[in-house]
């Protein structure tokens, strides 16, 4: 039987649409995989040292090296993660400082200084960054679960920066969302890669790949946790019971608290 690729003809990739209804091949997973891969280092070669105006919303090669980082981690090739990650961090490892913002802002009740603040241009940990038309989002509404709230663990100074309510919204709205209103739309800012999510990929990397460095994961989990607490213990690997699931458990917890609301899953 000819595999799909080999059926497919000339008219499949390049003639234009005339029909309404058009039924296209479905290839497998590794073959979508491929193409990306492939792209996205022939992608890699175009860039250059071209300096944008505005160069958070444009990619740079920290940016695309972050992409990487996060398909190869999608694809379950943790070396290769890892190699995408360590040349991203080379150019970029600055952690957002949540504790300074608390401080910042929170002391000081400023709610909608820090939701003006936490995706804009000047944030060093931010590798891209988008604005975007938002539809199901609400951020000046609520309709985020009060429950999740009470998953980030004591001392987290993330449950209380990221989701906030008061007497107007009894449920929990997230303050990483600006909401601005436009033309009858909302939209926000949004980082599409950050240092953070990199140092994630990367711990994640060291944990699933073949001879697992649980040292190097922790270290950067405690380079982002450092920032979430006033006080901070780092982890070390006893506090896990030397049990490396554990410890794979705790950084995909820490992804979910550190890019909630940001299109994670």
């Amino acid at each position: 039987m000819q595999s799909i690729q080999a059926q497919r003809t000339k008219k499949d990739f390049v003639e234009t649409e005339k029909e309404g209804i058009v039924h296209y091949p479905r290839d497998n997973m590794n073959y979508v995989y491929d193409k990306i891969e492939e792209d996205a280092l022939q992608g890699i070669q175009f860039l250059g040292n071209y300096i944008s105006d505005f160069p958070k919303y444009h990619f740079t090669k920290e940016a695309a090296y972050a992409f990487m980082s996060r398909f190869y981690l999608y694809k379950g090739d943790w070396e290769q993660s890892i190699v995408y990650s360590n040349l991203a961090l080379q150019i970029k490892s600055t952690v957002r400082n949540l504790v300074e913002d608390y401080n910042t802002y929170f002391e000081e009740n400023d709610f909608e200084g820090f939701q003006n603040d936490y995706f804009s241009s000047g944030k060093e940990n931010i590798l891209l960054m988008n604005k975007t038309l938002e539809w199901i989002s609400y951020p000046a509404t609520g309709f985020y679960a009060n429950e999740f709230r009470t998953e980030f663990l004591s001392g987290d100074l993330r449950g209380g920066l990221f989701v906030f309510n008061d007497n107007a919204n009894i449920n929990w709205h997230s303050l990483k969302l600006i909401g601005q209103f436009k033309d009858g739309q909302q939209y926000s800012n949004v980082a599409l890669f950050t240092v953070e999510e990199v140092l994630l990929n990367r711990a994640e990397a060291l944990v699933r790949k073949q001879n697992p460095n649980i040292a190097g994961a922790l270290n950067d989990l405690n380079s982002i946790l450092e920032s979430r607490y006033e006080v901070f213990n780092p982890l070390t690997f006893s506090m896990f019971s030397g049990s490396e699931t554990r410890v794979l458990e705790r950084i995909v917890d820490e992804r979910r608290y550190e890019l909630c609301y940001e299109g994670f899953r």
